[in-house]
């Protein structure tokens, strides 16, 4: 029973992308209890729960959403404690169970630093006769203590992201190179974007998106703008004003949508701010599903956004200055 404790704190020690982790920890979980059905859920404000990690047989969640804090997950993350089906089943009956009824569950909680709860991990399972025992519980705390470790490290890399693109004009005054830094920044939070990222600048008067950097490994429009009307840049720019992450066959297109360029798996974009308008849009996107973008990335980017703008503004300040 001591190799799935060495396989996972293996993946926790190997820093995959978040989503690389919990579909890790998800297999070696399988191998050893009746996980099919696994779920992370994770705190969004105070009222709302998001779901970086849904595998359900009978209730499939939307990743790129987010839901009312309800049912037994809200009951683990106010009351702070785990809750096992099998050893407590009149729970179902107080607390107001969402989706079909288990026939055994664990929820065990995230906990941060503090303390404090964030978030859950649960399985469960909807097959007459197979249920979970101690040894099942011990794994799976033990699972989710190494999954906040996971979850907090992703915060503290933000934040170290953060600083960084602070520091770029200190390193560097050429545009190019602080277009490239923040790529490479970037890239370290979301390795899709490694491949594919791009930074449109918004040119209001003409109507255009025009590409100040470029890295796309399937299209090469470098040189090439595009009407403000084309594209997901133009959903986050003429509609929504803020990011939007959406996966090929899940998220519902907008009517508007005017498509272009080679259509992506995954594709992450965020308003870049100056002030009270938008300079451009901070693109993230991946051709391969097995290269995933997630709601994960959004929040992570989106937080790092403001600060790309700044450098950005800083930048052009500075090379107009110099001309």
């Amino acid at each position: 029973m001591l190799r799935p404790f060495l396989e996972i704190g293996k993946l926790a020690g190997r820093k995959l992308h978040l989503p690389l982790f919990c579909r890790g920890l998800h297999e070696v979980l399988a191998r050893e209890l009746p996980a099919k059905n696994l779920y992370i859920a994770v705190l969004e404000g105070k009222d709302n729960l998001r779901f970086p990690y849904f595998v359900d047989e009978r209730e499939p969640e939307d990743q790129l959403a987010n839901y009312p804090k309800e049912g037994l997950t809200a009951f683990i993350v106010d009351e702070g404690r785990t809750v096992w089906v099998g050893r407590e089943p009149e729970i179902l009956d107080r607390v107001n169970f969402v989706g079909e009824r288990p026939v055994d569950w664990i929820g065990i909680p995230l906990r941060g630093r503090d303390g404090a709860v964030f978030g859950i991990l649960a399985v469960q399972t909807y097959v007459e006769g197979e249920g979970y025992d101690h040894a099942d519980l011990e794994l799976l705390e033990f699972a989710a203590g190494q999954l906040s470790i996971a979850l907090q490290l992703q915060h503290y890399d933000r934040d170290i992201a953060i600083g960084r693109i602070a520091a770029l004009l200190d390193e560097t005054g050429d545009l190019a190179e602080v277009y490239a830094g923040v790529h490479q920044i970037v890239a370290d939070l979301i390795p899709a974007a490694k491949s594919c990222f791009i930074i449109a600048r918004v040119d209001a008067a003409a109507k255009r998106f025009r590409p100040v950097y470029w890295r796309d490994i399937n299209d090469d429009w470098d040189r090439i703008d595009w009407p403000i009307d084309r594209g997901f840049a133009s959903y986050i720019y003429r509609g929504t004003q803020k990011a939007f992450v959406y996966e090929r066959g899940r998220t519902k297109v907008p009517a508007e949508f005017l498509p272009i360029g080679t259509p992506p798996y995954y594709w992450l974009g965020v308003p870049l701010w100056n002030g009270t308008s938008i300079i451009g849009i901070a693109i993230a996107q991946s051709y391969d599903e097995n290269d995933p973008v997630t709601r994960e990335d959004e929040a992570m980017l989106s937080i790092v956004a403001p600060h790309i703008a700044n450098a950005i503004s800083r930048a052009e300040l500075f090379e107009r200055t110099r001309q």
